[in-house]
């Protein structure tokens, strides 16, 4: 679940991205939508792709109809537990009943870019940490840098 849960990094993954050096990025002006591993959480799904439409748009491509389009848009989103141990840990809970441990959500976003032949020509992966306060407004700013982070990687328009 990429639920509501903001993400306030303590530390920050740097993107993972590839792309097909031989493809002309300034050729592509469409792209249309395909099925995903959508985010399970139906606000979190909503920030994701309206991220990705506006990082989109920033690199000159315009939303068409799956027929017309260039490219093919693809995301998925999984969540995971994470355990950090402070200083103080120990296997016995303190007189506050901490034992020094906390868990926290993190989230992975995977988006590719497929051609019209199925190719994945561009493809990004981020991860982020998610504290599970439900602050839907740090959510959706953590979705937007997360996804901006990915797309800054984005060949540059009119290069291969």
């Amino acid at each position: 679940m990429f639920c509501c849960a903001a993400v306030a990094f303590a530390q920050k993954e740097k993107p993972d991205v590839t792309y097909d050096k031989m493809q002309d990025f300034a050729k592509l002006k469409t792209y249309a939508w395909t099925t995903n591993q959508r985010a399970s959480d139906p606000d979190a799904d909503k920030y994701i792709v309206d991220a990705i439409d506006k990082q989109l748009a920033a690199v000159g491509l315009a939303k068409a109809d799956a027929a017309a389009a260039d490219v093919r848009v693809i995301y998925g989103a999984v969540t995971r537990t994470d355990i950090d141990f402070d200083k103080n840990f120990s296997d016995k809970p303190s007189q506050t009943g901490s034992t020094g441990a906390h868990t926290y959500p993190v989230g992975t976003l995977l988006v590719a870019i497929r051609d019209r032949s199925d190719r994945i020509i561009w493809r990004g992966s981020i991860q982020r940490a998610l504290p599970g306060d439900g602050d839907k407004a740090r959510a959706k700013q953590v979705i937007e840098d997360a996804v901006a982070a990915l797309f800054a990687k984005y060949p540059a328009r009119g290069k291969s």
